[in-house]
């Protein structure tokens, strides 16, 4: 498992740096060679958003890999990026294109957790350092060889960004053939959900399905048209149906811990 989690993140920083590195020119580049031809502002306007979401994010989804499983934190990662790599490639107004970035920084932030979770927990306490220091050698390989993508930009710069979304796809080839780790009774604890108080449950989960509600439905209304441009306006309705979906799902969580439907609330 040691050796299949290296090459699940050598092959992600492989196509990672394929983009990192020359989406700077495909930016500011004129339309009449293939760029999006935005100013150097938009460009540190895109590179700060996408710098922001990718290293804060971690900060409050972390223990998420840990609570609900690597495997499935990994998975939604991979997804994520590959949906940002395509966004990156088919939209070229100012939004849409940010919107790709910042799928792919969501999905860059949660995927390191899941890999370096599995193998914190894999890795004997005797070897550990060394575990870590060939970890890293393999990032740094990943990275090494980023420029023969990224020399697809030659080509074009879609076949740049459906070529690292093809990459980053191979890892979901690897996701069968590996499990979560064991944990122990301890750490099974520590990153336990914890249970709130019944009523409480009730409360949160009305909160989160009126909440799931709105962002579904307002997602299906034209109140962002003329107020965004048309990707972006559709990427946002994209999002908020997501979160609205998981809105809901987290609802029916909360109030399947007290042992209740949904639909329990409607009745009373």
């Amino acid at each position: 498992i040691f050796f299949l989690m290296v090459w699940m993140e050598a092959l992600e920083r492989f196509a990672y740096y394929g983009v990192r590195m020359v989406v700077p020119i495909y930016i500011v580049a004129s339309t009449a060679t293939g760029g999006l031809e935005f100013s150097h502002i938009e460009k540190g306007s895109i590179y700060f958003w996408w710098a922001a979401v990718q290293s804060l994010l971690p900060v409050f989804t972390g223990n998420f890999a840990d609570r609900y499983g690597y495997k499935k934190t990994i998975g939604l990662a991979i997804l994520l990026k590959i949906i940002g790599y395509g966004m990156m490639a088919t939209l070229t107004t100012y939004g849409g294109f940010l919107a790709g970035c910042l799928f792919l920084a969501t999905g860059t932030a949660i995927f390191k957790p899941g890999v370096q979770g599995v193998l914190g927990n894999v890795l004997p306490a005797e070897s550990r350092s060394v575990g870590w220091g060939l970890f890293y050698q393999f990032v740094n390989i990943g990275a090494m060889f980023a420029p023969v993508i990224a020399a697809l930009r030659f080509q074009s710069w879609e076949m740049l960004f459906w070529g690292c979304a093809i990459a980053v796809s191979l890892n979901l080839f690897a996701l069968p053939f590996f499990e979560d780790p064991e944990l122990p009774e301890e750490k099974k604890q520590q990153y336990a959900v914890p249970k709130s108080d019944p009523e409480k449950n009730d409360l949160a989960g009305a909160f989160l399905a009126l909440l799931g509600i709105t962002l579904v439905g307002g997602s299906l209304v034209g109140a962002l048209d003329g107020s965004l441009d048309q990707d972006l306006a559709m990427a946002v309705r994209v999002l908020a149906v997501a979160i609205g979906t998981i809105c809901v799902f987290w609802a029916t969580r909360c109030l399947d811990a007290r042992g209740r439907e949904p639909w329990d609330l409607v009745a009373e």
